[in-house]
C-alpha cells in the first residue's frame, strides 16, 4: 500500500471504511478497528472492517474500553508512529485472565487473542490502528509485520488526522458540507472515463470547463496538460495500475496538482479517482502546523509546501536564491522528520495538513 492511498482516505468516508480491512490483510489479520482516546477521556471509534456487530463496538466502549488491557499498556508505553506487538506488551497469561478476553469476546463466542496496534497522537488525544487474530492462530508473520512497520509512520499519523477530523463533525450532514466546502475537487471515473461520482468541488470543476468537460457522460481533458493527464489516466487504469502526481500550470497563481489514483471499480471494472487541489487554497497557518506536528524548521516547511504545490527542486532553489543541493538536502531533511521516502508522499502529508487546518479554522 502506497502512502498516497493512505493520507487521500482521510477526506473520503467510503475510502477510509475500507482502509482498516486492507491493512489488516497486509499482515493477515482478522479484524481490524481505528479508536481514539480524546483529552477529556472521551473514546471513540473511527473505522472498522466489519468483523465485530455495531452492537459489539458499543458493548466494549460502554463496558471494557477503560480496562482494555491492550490499549492500558500502549497509552502507558507510548509510541506513536511504529508497529507494536501487543504480546510483547501484554503476555498471554494476563490477557487470559482479563474481563476483555473472558467477558467480552468470549461472551460474543469469539477467540480474538493477537494483536499489532499503531499508534498516532495529537494536542486532541491519542489512538491507534489495532490489527488482531484469533487464539487458535499462530502469531502475525514477520513478513506481514515488516510490510506493516514500513508503512506505519503514515498510518499513525492519519489516525490522528482522522481524530480531528472527526471531532470537527458533530453529524454526517456537517460532514458532508465540509466536504463540499472543501477545496479539494474528487472525481471518480472508470477506464473508459465514464464520470462515476463527483463532489460538489469537482462539479464546479467541471462547470468551469478549464480542465475538464462532460460530454455523454464521460470526461474529456482540455488544456496543455492534456497529454500527461491523459497518460496518467491510462498507466492508474492498465492492468499493472499505477498512481501519477501531475502539476497544473496556471499563468496568475500557482499550479494546481492532480493526483491520478488507481481504484478498483468491482471485481472486473478498473477506475481512477482524479483530485485536484488548489494549493492556494491551503489554510496560511499550514507552515506553522507542519512545524508544531513534526518539528519541521521553517525552511524544511517552506520546501515541502513547494512540493504540494507542485513546485521543482529548481523553481525553489531560484525563487530562495540557494542552490539546488540546498533545497536537495531541505527536502531530505523534510523527508526524515515526516516519515516520507519520496517526494510524492511529502507533498500527500503537506496537502492533507493543509486542508485539514483550513477546515479547523
Amino acid at each position: 500500500m502506497r502512502s498516497e492511498e493512505i493520507y487521500d482516505a482521510l477526506f473520503d468516508d467510503e475510502a477510509f471504511a475500507h482502509l482498516p480491512g486492507k491493512l489488516a490483510s497486509i499482515a493477515g489479520g482478522r479484524s481490524a478497528v481505528v479508536g481514539w482516546v480524546y483529552t477529556d477521556g472521551a473514546q471513540r471509534f473511527l473505522g472498522h472492517n466489519g468483523y465485530f456487530a455495531e452492537s459489539d463496538i458499543e458493548s466494549y466502549l460502554r463496558d471494557y474500553a477503560a480496562e482494555d488491557p491492550w490499549t492500558l499498556s500502549n497509552l502507558s508505553n507510548f509510541r506513536a508512529n511504529v508497529l507494536i506487538d501487543n504480546a510483547e506488551l501484554v503476555s498471554d497469561e494476563r490477557y487470559s485472565k482479563s474481563r476483555l478476553y473472558n467477558e467480552f469476546f468470549r461472551k460474543i463466542g469469539d477467540d480474538t487473542f493477537r494483536a499489532l496496534s499503531i499508534s498516532g497522537s495529537s494536542p486532541h488525544g491519542k489512538g491507534s490502528l489495532a490489527i488482531h487474530r484469533g487464539k487458535s492462530s499462530q502469531g502475525f508473520s514477520t513478513a506481514g509485520k515488516r510490510a506493516l512497520a514500513r508503512i506505519a509512520p503514515h498510518v499513525g499519523r492519519a489516525v490522528a488526522l482522522r481524530a480531528q477530523l472527526a471531532q470537527l463533525e458533530s453529524s454526517r450532514e456537517l460532514a458532508g458540507a465540509l466536504a463540499d466546502a472543501s477545496p479539494v475537487a474528487t472525481l471518480i471515473v472508470d477506464s473508459k472515463r465514464r464520470l462515476l461520482r463527483a463532489n460538489a468541488a469537482g462539479e464546479a470543476l467541471l462547470q468551469a470547463s478549464s480542465l475538464f468537460i462532460v460530454k455523454w457522460g464521460r470526461i474529456g481533458i482540455v488544456g496543455k496538460s492534456a497529454r500527461a493527464i491523459e497518460d496518467g489516466l491510462a498507466r492508474a487504469t492498465s492492468p499493472s495500475p499505477a498512481p501519477a502526481l501531475i502539476a497544473i500550470a496556471r499563468e496568475d497563481d500557482v499550479p494546481l496538482t492532480l493526483d491520478i489514483l488507481p481504484m478498483p471499480i468491482d471485481a472486473t471494472t478498473r477506475g481512477a479517482m482524479l483530485v485536484v487541489r488548489d494549493p492556494s487554497a491551503m489554510s496560511p497557518d499550514t507552515p506553522a502546523r507542519l512545524s508544531g506536528l513534526f518539528g519541521l524548521s521553517s525552511a524544511q516547511a517552506a520546501v515541502a509546501m513547494g512540493l504540494a504545490e507542485g513546485r521543482t527542486i529548481e523553481q525553489m532553489a531560484k525563487v530562495r536564491g540557494v542552490s539546488r543541493e540546498t533545497i536537495k538536502v531541505q527536502v531530505r531533511d523534510a523527508a526524515a522528520r515526516l516519515g516520507c521516502t519520496r517526494q510524492a508522499e511529502i507533498a500527500a502529508v503537506v496537502r492533507a495538513i493543509g486542508v485539514l487546518s483550513k477546515n479547523a479554522g
